[in-house]
């Protein structure tokens, strides 16, 4: 229960208002009347059973020290008894319900085990990955990706494609074409080279003499991987060089034919100008007198020209073989044919693109020479 003041203590106390609804206390008007509100034992016990009454619900024993601002048990009770009445307005959080959620540590982050603590910022970029853990990584720069030191950062698409020179297409000419630059493309690598030449005829054999065997044709001047600048949107006209003809054998008394030259091979359109790449030159055809045919010149340094073909010799000698083709990057050389007694011994086609082929063997005996090896044509590779 509680005491209403007024009706208790009836002209006593103030009346019942919407500030003190249980009446209020007032002051005596004088020293000596006797109108002021009494404090007695009822109403003391009221208040006194009120503030007992929330201790005990509390649980909390009175220590026997008066309560200041600093330091008041019944405010302690008080906070108690309202937290312990309020309902749970923040349940624990799950993947359905929002709620209260603790917060993981550094070490339970990398456990990566925990389903019901939340990682922060802080404790996500403690999530480095390793070798034997998944977790954050950071992005290689340009510079460190071609380093190749770095070995806790990850490459994207981009910066692997800027360390290695990555490629976005690849055009392929065998033949007379053009290549349209694609939007973006600023640069190109240019492979290719110019056609090879045929190789010589044999020379036919004579009463004295084996006839020479022809020389092997050279191979056309090789480019790889050379960077060029272009525009984007430029045409690239290409035109293939072609592969140089065998010689003609010759009949005894006479000398082969050369092969003929490889046909060079152009490019136009290019920031730089002009790229041509010169065909090899034919092998020289053998004499019937027993001269060997010369090897066919190469226009690419570094590379070999065409074998020259060997002597003929004292007739019954198996001398007089063909030279081997010059050889190249984007292709086999045709090989020289040996010396045979009274049949054709043809040179060998060169294969792939820009080699030469090879020179006919001579005849030994009586007949004509044969013809020589065909060279490869040229090709172009663009990269980009």
């Amino acid at each position: 229960m509680a005491i209403n003041l007024d009706e208790r203590y009836p002209g006593r106390a103030g009346q019942k208002t919407l500030d003190y609804p249980q009446g209020s206390f007032k002051n005596r008007t004088s020293p000596t009347s006797k109108d002021g509100t009494y404090l007695e034992q009822d109403w003391a016990n009221d208040w006194a059973g009120f503030f007992q009454r929330m201790m005990a619900v509390a649980e909390i024993s009175p220590n026997g020290v008066v309560d200041t601002a600093e330091s008041s048990q019944y405010f302690d009770a008080l906070s108690k008894v309202i937290s312990d009445a309020a309902p749970d307005a923040s349940p624990d959080a799950s993947t359905t319900v929002k709620g209260v959620v603790e917060l993981a540590t550094d070490t339970e982050t990398q456990a990566g085990t925990d389903t019901v603590r939340a990682v922060t910022p802080a404790g996500l970029s403690s999530l480095t990955a390793t070798e034997t853990r998944a977790g954050v990584v950071g992005l290689a720069t340009t510079t460190e990706a071609k380093a190749l030191t770095n070995d806790s950062k990850a490459l994207t698409p981009k910066k692997l494609g800027d360390a290695v020179g990555v490629l976005k297409g690849i055009f392929r000419a065998t033949s007379n074409s053009s290549f349209t630059v694609p939007p973006g493309v600023t640069k190109l690598w240019l492979s290719g080279c110019g056609g090879g030449g045929g190789g010589g005829g044999a020379g036919g054999a004579n009463s004295n003499n084996t006839g020479g065997g022809g020389g092997g044709g050279g191979a056309g001047k090789p480019v790889i991987r050379e960077p060029y600048t272009v525009v984007p949107g430029a045409t690239i006209g290409i035109t293939i060089g072609g592969a140089g003809s065998g010689g003609n054998g010759s009949s005894g008394g006479n000398t082969a034919s050369n092969g003929t030259s490889g046909g060079n091979t152009v490019i136009t359109g290019l920031v730089g100008g002009t790229v041509t790449l010169t065909g090899g030159r034919g092998g020289g055809g053998g004499g019937s007198t027993g001269s060997g045919g010369s090897g066919g010149a190469s226009p690419s340094v570094g590379f070999p020209i065409g074998v020259q073909g060997e002597d003929g010799n004292i007739q019954g000698i198996p001398t007089g073989n063909g030279g081997d083709g010059g050889g190249g990057p984007f292709g086999s050389s045709g090989f020289g044919a040996a010396s045979t007694a009274d049949t054709l011994s043809p040179g060998y086609d060169a294969d792939g693109f820009g080699c030469g082929g090879g020179g006919a063997g001579g005849v030994y005996g009586t007949g004509s020479g044969a013809k020589g090896g065909a060279g490869a044509p040229g090709i172009v590779i663009l990269e980009y």
